[in-house]
């Protein structure tokens, strides 16, 4: 096996993790296809001709999308296997990084409690409570935080342009 095929993988590791939840709204099944590809990717008796191990690992990326698609339908997706092979383009990538950073300058710019709150709930997937009792505070200061963090990102998205 390739190092260099493994390590370009490991370091776009985030990037197909990104790609997939944009697909796939459920984070526990994210992780599940994003294991799937990395999976086949390895295992594919092509590895040592692929140039490019990113690129390959994004069309098997879309092939487990597509695949999870059919499974959940109990149909041929159609329309939706145009979309995805059209929607992973240089200017979409550029678009998206720009968003991201964005984003995160939103996030950072919201105050420390407020920021903790929020990714603990939106990102690590932690439940109010959870994050109650983890922070010694109560599960309706929580709510008002998360309210006010989804609040600050309206606000900060708006200021971009990326809403009406």
């Amino acid at each position: 096996m390739s190092e260099r095929f493994e390590k370009n993988l490991v370091h776009n590791r985030d990037a197909l993790r990104r790609f997939i939840s944009s697909k796939v709204r459920d984070r526990q099944e994210v992780d599940d296809l994003v294991q799937e590809t990395l999976a086949r990717t390895l295992s594919s008796a092509d590895r040592n001709r692929v140039k490019e191990p990113f690129a390959y690992a994004m069309q098997v990326a879309k092939t487990v999308v597509i695949d999870y698609w059919r499974k959940e339908r109990g149909e041929p997706v159609g329309e939706d296997v145009v979309e995805i092979a059209d929607e992973y383009c240089p200017m979409e990538k550029q678009s998206q990084h720009q968003r991201l950073r964005d984003l995160v300058g939103i996030v950072e710019a919201m105050p420390e409690l407020r920021r903790e709150v929020f990714i603990r709930r939106r990102l690590d997937g932690q439940t109010r409570e959870e994050i109650a009792s983890a922070l010694g505070m109560s599960v309706e200061a929580v709510k008002k935080h998360i309210t006010r963090a989804m609040a600050d990102l309206a606000v900060g998205m708006e200021a971009k342009g990326w809403v009406d």
